[in-house]
């Protein structure tokens, strides 16, 4: 009886167990390419899971946890872009410009439903420095962030204990 009861505890305790356990992290991609029509800044992408972009911009979602439509979006533009300008940064004098959120798109990635975010930077691809995302682990503490030059496919991979990318000039 006592063995029984002992099964059937850890069986219930492995039922509750098993859902946290299953997002112990999440990972997002920054990739940053020169900006071929454009020389003077480069162009960036952010792709995140749509339940980590829940959690930092809960405004975009509906009462479901799913992205709001365009137009509801829309409205949504300047916290939006607070929230980016918040998480993502480059060097100082390298300024952060978020794409209106009607350029999002929506796209399954390692099998979750996922966004991807688009974005200019006020410098040449040459003059970045750095990549930091410091902020965004204040809300996401299990996150990694995988940081990617496209025009020379140098990669960093950032986390807590690591939110900031030095780049070797």
């Amino acid at each position: 009886m006592k063995q029984a009861l002992l099964y059937s505890g850890l069986i219930i305790s492995l039922l509750f167990a098993w859902p946290s356990q299953a997002h112990k992290f999440s990972t997002s991609w920054v990739q940053m390419s020169s900006g071929a029509d454009h020389p003077a800044e480069f162009d960036w992408s952010w792709l995140l899971a749509e339940h980590d972009l829940a959690v930092l911009a809960p405004f975009m979602m509906d009462n479901t946890g799913r992205l709001l439509d365009a137009d509801a979006l829309l409205a949504q533009q300047v916290s939006f872009n607070n929230v980016i300008n918040n998480m993502l940064q480059f060097n100082t004098d390298c300024p952060l410009e978020v794409l209106p959120v009607v350029h999002l798109e929506r796209e399954v990635y390692a099998g979750q439903q996922s966004v991807r975010i688009y974005g200019h930077a006020g410098c040449p691809l040459a003059s970045l420095q750095q990549v930091r995302v410091a902020q965004l682990f204040d809300k996401l503490k299990n996150h990694k962030v995988i940081v990617e030059l496209t025009d020379t496919a140098e990669r960093s991979v950032l986390s807590q204990s690591k939110a900031q990318w030095q780049l070797a000039k």
